[in-house]
């Protein structure tokens, strides 16, 4: 069985295209993403949207749980700074987020075997 593992997306659109070119000409079995597919570049909800079009699984990232401590109103898209990119995501792409695996880690059962996948590091409190 053949699995592919990414992550850090950071909603970098044309990155995140390569990958998946390169990630369709390995056809591997499954998918997984193992968070942060938004922060920092424009493109959260095309990056969202694609995930959710191929039901890759997803952990949740610092990023991706960042977005539930921003407030986003229509005037939000005038400030300048950091958190700009974090006010383009949408809506229902906002509850995708908030339903994607949390604390950080999922199990996955594979032909007996069983693998724990995690964002970040396994020394982190989160996972003791």
């Amino acid at each position: 069985m053949k699995i592919a593992f990414f992550s850090d997306i950071h909603a970098n659109l044309h990155a995140f295209k390569a990958m998946l070119e390169d990630l369709d000409s390995q056809k591997p079995d499954t998918a997984y993403c193992l968070g942060d597919l938004v922060g920092y570049n424009i493109y959260p909800n095309e990056v969202i949207g694609e995930i959710c079009k191929r039901g890759i699984a997803t952990l949740k990232g610092n990023h991706d749980e960042k977005v539930d401590s921003i407030d986003s109103t229509p005037e939000s898209l005038n400030e300048k700074g950091e958190n700009y990119a974090y006010h383009l995501i949408s809506e229902d792409n906002r509850g995708y987020l908030k339903k994607t695996s949390s604390p950080h880690k999922y199990r996955v059962y594979i032909r007996g075997s069983d693998f724990q996948d995690c964002f970040g590091s396994w020394k982190h409190k989160t996972y003791r």
